[in-house]
């Protein structure tokens, strides 16, 4: 029998144990290593980012699917004096001191400096998102600036453009923003406003939705349709899908083939007095939110817990043999 074949057979409760005493990186690329690995090793996405304050704000993945967290040794976000301001495949978007902005991919050490935000004196920055699989000679990102501003930076530029203000409602502000296919980008005011931003070219703002009184950790979810009036309709249930909304880029799932992800429910961060804290789950079906994860267990020793975002990576690590394609659990997409 040849020696690969004698790895495939491995039996399941054995991989389990090996799989238990890997590092993410190395998970993912045990994942890989053939069908029979893969099958019994579930996925590691999708992993909520979370500091343990308790130890120099070391940060870990917690994985939904495999009920376990990922020490990112590679990651110690916040020794580095920056914070965390996005996330999207795989890679970490930092802003911090000299206001420094930097794309770090936490399982290969990479990372990509991007030109410093100065514009004005003002030093407000709440969210990036970027294009996909980011390179030294090869990205583009875009921020929310200034609570009513959207900044973006490509390849090769020196500075960042600064857009002109969104003509906003009194007391209204950008919230959110999500980096689309094709250069696009949707943006969500604190008021539900959408605004499309396509191709650095143009900005077209929805028809906005009609707005709501929202209890706490209620979530309402709306589909657009533009040739109906309203365009704006509540819908109760999402296909199966599941939508991961936070800090990074929105990302939608098919929930029925990645263990212990429940389908027809928005995750989301929640928040405690202003700060982030816990990774939630609101189930539509039910209308209510609950914890996604309990509190102990999830960060080693159970301390004090500090969710930041959700995380995606493509498992495919170090392994150009396998057929990623073939593995339904990789099969998500923007929303």
């Amino acid at each position: 029998m040849p020696p690969f074949r004698l790895w495939a057979d491995l039996p399941p409760e054995l991989l389990w144990l090996i799989g238990d005493s890997l590092d993410l990186k190395s998970y993912a690329s045990a994942r890989g290593a053939c069908r029979a690995w893969r099958r019994a090793l579930v996925p590691p996405s999708p992993l909520l980012l979370v500091l343990d304050d308790a130890r120099c704000c070391h940060a870990y993945a917690t994985s939904l699917p495999a009920r376990r967290s990922f020490d990112l040794k590679a990651g110690d976000i916040r020794s580095r004096g920056r914070c965390i301001i996005g996330s999207g495949n795989g890679w970490l978007a930092l802003y911090g001191g000299q206001r420094m902005i930097s794309l770090f991919n936490p399982m290969t050490a990479t990372e990509i400096t991007l030109p410093p935000l100065i514009y004005n004196g003002s030093k407000w920055l709440w969210k990036l998102v970027f294009a996909p699989n980011p390179a030294k000679d090869d990205f583009a990102a875009v921020a929310i600036y200034d609570m009513h501003r959207l900044a973006y930076v490509t390849t090769g530029a020196k500075r960042w453009v600064v857009l002109d203000p969104l003509r906003l409602g009194g007391g209204d502000q950008l919230a959110d923003i999500v980096y689309h296919e094709k250069d696009t980008v949707y943006c969500l005011t604190r008021y539900g406003d959408v605004h499309v931003w396509r191709n650095k070219l143009c900005m077209v703002t929805l028809a906005p939705p009609t707005r709501r009184c929202v209890a706490e950790n209620e979530v309402f979810v709306l589909r657009y349709y533009p040739q109906r009036q309203p365009c704006w309709e509540v819908v109760t249930n999402l296909g199966g899908y599941s939508v991961f909304v936070g800090r990074n880029n929105a990302v939608s799932m098919f929930a029925q083939d990645v263990p212990g992800l429940k389908g027809n429910c928005v995750y989301w961060i929640g928040d405690e007095r202003g700060r982030d804290q816990r990774g939630m789950v609101f189930d539509m079906a039910t209308g209510r939110s609950t914890c996604c994860l309990p509190t102990i267990g999830v960060v080693p020793g159970g301390a004090p817990q500090n969710a930041i975002c959700w995380y995606f990576l493509n498992d495919m690590v170090n392994n150009h043999n396998n057929n990623e394609s073939s593995d339904p659990s990789n099969s998500f997409g923007r929303w």
